[in-house]
């Protein structure tokens, strides 16, 4: 068993050199924490901090304007105050209290086991991927974590020598902070409770324990009506998946971060179980209150989840300091030989989780400025920007504005409503080219696509771009009409009947129109791309549109036998394209394997169909 060794019987210096090697390892955890803070554009949360917490403090600390409580909004509005509100600047705050987080980690391993154990926490905190994102993000997460962390490490103290009044108030103080910046970290408070409540030394000053929890109540009350808009029963969160990703993905998550590939995921499990094997051989005392401080947040969560709008695994941020203890206490109850293995595997994995986080882009947090960014780069005067759904007002107050008039579809007004027609009318009317924003998840909010439908009806679909949480769609308003006959079929299910094209010849710069008419001699065996590409006399690609028909409105995978539909594009001549002759192909493929298909009566050795050519000159 894993015994708690006295500070007494340490050989001289080892308590310096532990300190020393403690320090070293926070410093490194600060460092990993601020490499690469501003890699990434503020998401949708953060960019909502941003501008919730410029507000005047009066606002802030008003109930019944934000979901969670007040204080870590109430710390970032001075803390912009002071350094600004860019994304080095907002983020730092959370890098700061992350990096108190690992070093109040270890000092919670040193006094729940030996002093090794503090240092292996310390280590493993240092690299965690969990909670390095969370220490770059502009949310409570980091905060509220570093708070429980440094709550419960205040109330052992108070357990051990419960004679020092100044170690209680302490706690309370902590607790009570913790309590008013997320309301899992009540939580961890009702672990304290039974913890304290199980020795008779600290059994009579209990009642001071609920203090915090009294004046969390007072503010849910006062949040009372606001929350109620927000809740509502969800039986199905109880179900085998709800149930999962409380008990078995949240862990592993915490413990290997939420970066990790699915296919590595076994890795993470692997981490839980260790961590399961330190908990089993830990002090009886030391099991108690790492238990309680692990199972009765992921317990919460779970009662918790049919009456909160959603469950995400970073509301149990406040279990993951004492998840850091009893993996590093895994780590310690091996034999000597083997402690150095786990110990890199568990830096290995979450070094990997690390890896994911800044260079994978599928796991960014978000992608908005790079999209505003786009959208600077190849506006061209005249252009509109139609911003749709109104959640992305925050991100938009961020990083723009655009130079260019913007539409606000469907922000006072529902989808269906005529005004939205009207706008976009008006919109449409006004501009050659308009910029289409959408953002969030249209299915949710918009399943119909009802604005990519009126635009692909008004005008040619130019650009298309997928961007974190949001996309990015470039229209070009035309006339023109899949009026010359071309008679060609693709693998027996699709067949050209007709095309047009805008124009015979065009300056760089300009854009060339394209319209096909097709219909379906069989039903479809999947959801084909359609590609419209431009080749210059070598066979080199100058510009394309790839993209299922209207914009993935009417899927392939859809159409009945002898359906008939038209494609609308545009594409947009380099303004470096060289002078010269240039063909149009178009032709279909499969976006997972990237396989396209053949024209009849090629014998497999043609895949795309000629359209016509056309002359670029000078700009």
């Amino acid at each position: 068993m894993l015994m708690q060794a006295p500070a007494a019987a340490a050989a001289p210096g080892q308590r310096q050199r532990t300190l020393a090697l403690c320090a070293a390892l926070v410093l490194l955890a600060f460092a990993l924490r601020v490499a690469g803070v501003q890699r990434q554009d503020l998401w949708g949360d953060e960019a909502f901090s941003v501008r919730f917490s410029a507000q005047a403090l009066a606002q802030i600390v008003r109930p019944g304007v934000e979901t969670h409580p007040p204080l870590y909004h109430a710390l970032l509005h001075y803390w912009m105050a002071a350094a600004g509100n860019r994304p080095l600047a907002t983020r730092y705050f959370s890098v700061l209290t992350g990096t108190l987080l690992v070093a109040t980690s270890c000092s919670l391993g040193r006094r729940l086991f030996p002093r090794p154990a503090g240092v292996t926490t310390a280590a493993v905190a240092a690299v965690s991927a969990f909670g390095i994102y969370y220490s770059q993000e502009v949310r409570m997460y980091a905060l509220a974590a570093f708070l429980c962390a440094l709550a419960t490490l205040l109330v052992l103290r108070h357990q051990a020598q419960p004679q020092q009044s100044r170690r209680l108030w302490a706690w309370l103080l902590a607790l009570t902070l913790a309590l008013f910046t997320h309301y899992y970290c009540a939580l961890v408070w009702l672990a304290h409770l039974g913890l304290l409540a199980a020795k008779r030394s600290t059994r009579s000053r209990l009642w001071l324990g609920a203090l915090p929890g009294l004046a969390l109540a007072a503010w849910v009350l006062a949040q009372r009506a606001f929350l109620g808009e927000r809740a509502g029963l969800r039986w199905q969160a109880w179900d085998g998946a709800g149930s999962r990703a409380i008990w078995l993905d949240a862990p592993r998550a915490l413990l290997a971060g939420a970066t990790l590939p699915p296919a590595q995921a076994w890795a993470g499990y692997a981490l839980v179980a260790l961590a399961m094997w330190g908990a089993w051989r830990a002090p009886r005392t030391a099991q108690r209150w790492l238990a309680l401080c692990v199972l009765l947040p992921l317990l919460g969560a779970w009662l918790l989840a049919p009456v909160m709008p959603f469950f995400n695994v970073r509301f149990l941020i406040v279990a993951l300091p004492m998840l850091w203890v009893l993996l590093a206490a895994g780590v310690q109850a091996a034999p000597r030989v083997l402690r150095p293995l786990l110990l890199a595997a568990v830096l290995l994995v979450n070094l990997t989780a690390l890896f994911h986080y800044h260079f994978n882009p599928a796991f960014s947090k978000g992608g908005y400025g790079r999209l505003l960014d786009t959208v600077r780069v190849q506006a061209q005067a005249g252009d509109g920007l139609l911003l749709a759904h109104s959640a992305q007002s925050a991100l938009y107050e961020y990083y723009g504005p655009v130079a260019l008039p913007l539409y606000k579809l469907a922000w006072d007004f529902p989808w269906t409503d005529a005004r939205s027609a009207a706008l976009l009318d008006a919109a449409a009317n006004a501009h050659t080219r308009l910029w289409l924003l959408s953002f969030g998840d249209a299915q949710a909010y918009d399943p119909q696509r009802s604005f990519q439908q009126g635009l692909s009806q008004r005008a040619f679909l130019a650009w298309h771009g997928d961007f974190t949480d949001a996309t990015l769609d470039l229209f070009v308003r035309g006339d023109t009409q899949p009026n010359r006959a071309r008679a060609a079929s693709f693998a027996g299910q699709l067949a050209l009947e007709a095309f047009g094209l805008s124009a015979e010849e065009l300056p760089a710069g300009s854009s060339l129109q394209v319209a096909t008419r097709w219909h379906a001699l069989a039903a479809p065996a999947a959801n084909y791309t359609l590609f419209t590409h431009l080749l210059g006399a070598d066979g080199s690609l100058v510009a394309q549109v790839d993209g299922q028909p209207q914009g993935g409105l009417q899927p392939t995978g859809s159409w009945p036998v002898g359906a008939q539909f038209t494609e609308r594009v545009a594409l947009q001549l380099p303004r470096t394209a060289q002078p010269g002759s240039y063909t149009v192909q178009v032709g279909w493929y499969r976006l997972d394997t990237l396989a396209r298909l053949t024209v009849d009566g090629s014998s497999g050795l043609q895949n795309s169909v000629e359209l016509g050519s056309l002359v670029v000159t000078a700009p």
